[in-house]
């Protein structure tokens, strides 16, 4: 086969639609059963298409009338006393639609080849070998050895102090920008330590998730715009009850403690009783605060950012019970289910039931997609308000039932 004679049949073939068409069939039939067989139909071409095939097989459009299909052996016939005959048409179909023909059985093992030298590659790897069933996105994302190699290094020097995002990156790569997690190497850094992680809280946003995945890894992506807000808790530090944390509680001052700065403390705890106070509304949480100054509270501003998770872990430990109250709404509920599941015996609900949500008037409108994050909803503390909003199908906010939040923290903490 000249290369001149192989050109020319990819022209010819190449510059009429019909038989484009017929080549992409050919295709479908070679990658399905190894070579090309069967017939195609003759019902989705014109009679433009029609008179092209006719024209092809060397016979009238008239005698083409009333047949359902073609064989391919037929065509092949056709072709193989044509000019064409000493180059391969399967060569041709293959050039023609820019698809390699290769049968699905081929390719089937071709993968399994690459899949199984791809796990061979994982297991020497030290840093990776945990990943052995857990690999596909590794071995989807095609990496090439080094970046397989730097992923490697980075799981090896994941460090055993906080260290932010870039610092780690510069060590692991020289490059503070390797393991940005918009970009493929971060992104499935992030992903291989979701893999590792094994105690990470739902029902909070894709980037509080992101943020406490690499926190639990001992890396920092955002320790300053991160915070929560605090009232009426003491922080240790070395055995020692920090100098900031101890003048706001003297003061009865609520502030803002930065993520940062909860990696520098060892433990938290109320200044007064054992209960801590999560609210989701910052307009309520000043206006109990006006009522209860010195009340242990927590505000989590409508989502449980990682700050949050920072303070709550290092409370868990002591005899610290956690009441929570949200919005009877969807995101409401499922922050409280996410409190509910993480801590188990030391995480209650209050001003969250049926009677209150009724009090509450609710109107607000909740979308479909909200609606259906109630299926994560699985508390018994919870079962009977999620019932109440499914079948009402509005939302209720604090406001409304400010008094009673008063009331039931009163007959709790005063």
């Amino acid at each position: 086969m000249s290369q001149k004679l192989f050109d020319e049949a990819v022209l010819f073939f190449k510059g009429n639609k019909t038989y484009v068409k017929i080549c992409e069939l050919a295709g479908k039939k070679y990658r399905t059963y190894g070579k090309v067989t069967g017939s195609f139909s003759l019902g989705s071409f014109d009679e433009a298409g029609l008179a092209d095939i006719a024209n092809f097989l060397g016979v009238s459009e008239f005698s083409l009338v009333g047949k359902k299909s073609i064989s391919f052996k037929r065509w092949l016939e056709v072709y193989a006393r044509g000019r064409f005959a000493t180059v391969s048409f399967e060569e041709v179909v293959a050039k023609v639609t820019g698809v390699a023909l290769v049968s699905n059985l081929e390719m089937r093992k071709r993968m399994e080849m690459e899949r199984e030298v791809f796990s061979r590659k994982l297991m020497a790897l030290d840093g990776l070998r945990f990943m052995m069933g857990n690999e596909k996105f590794l071995y989807d994302a095609e990496l090439t050895d080094a970046e397989l190699s730097v992923l490697n290094e980075a799981m090896m020097l994941l460090p055993d102090v906080p260290m932010r995002l870039p610092v780690f990156a510069q060590k692991v790569t020289g490059n503070p920008h390797a393991f940005d997690l918009h970009g493929e190497l971060g992104g499935l850094l992030y992903r291989i330590l979701l893999v590792k992680s094994d105690d990470v809280a739902y029902g909070i946003s894709d980037t509080e998730r992101k943020n406490q995945v690499l926190l639990e890894n001992n890396i920092i992506r955002d320790d300053i715009m991160n915070f929560v807000t605090v009232n009426g808790l003491l922080g240790e530090r070395d055995g020692k009850v920090h100098p900031m944390w101890h003048a706001a509680v003297d003061e009865d001052v609520p502030w803002n403690v930065p993520a940062k700065h909860l990696l520098e403390i060892d433990a938290a705890y109320p200044a007064n009783g054992d209960s801590v106070w999560l609210i989701e509304n910052s307009s309520i949480y000043s206006a109990l605060l006006d009522v209860f100054p010195d009340l242990p509270a927590i505000c989590t501003h409508g989502q449980f950012r990682f700050a949050t998770w920072l303070l709550l872990k290092r409370m868990s430990p002591g005899n610290v019970m956690f009441y929570y109250a949200g919005d009877f709404d969807p995101e409401g509920l499922l922050m409280a289910e996410t409190l509910l599941q993480r801590f188990g015996d030391q995480a209650r609900v209050f001003a969250m039931n049926e009677e209150l949500y009724e009090e509450s008037n609710p109107a607000g409108v909740i979308t479909e997609s909200s609606m259906k994050k109630l299926d994560g909803v699985q508390s018994d503390a919870l079962l009977d308000l999620k019932r109440a909003i499914l079948e009402n199908g509005k939302a209720g906010y604090q406001e409304s039932i400010f008094d009673a939040m008063v009331e039931e923290i009163r007959g709790n903490y005063v």
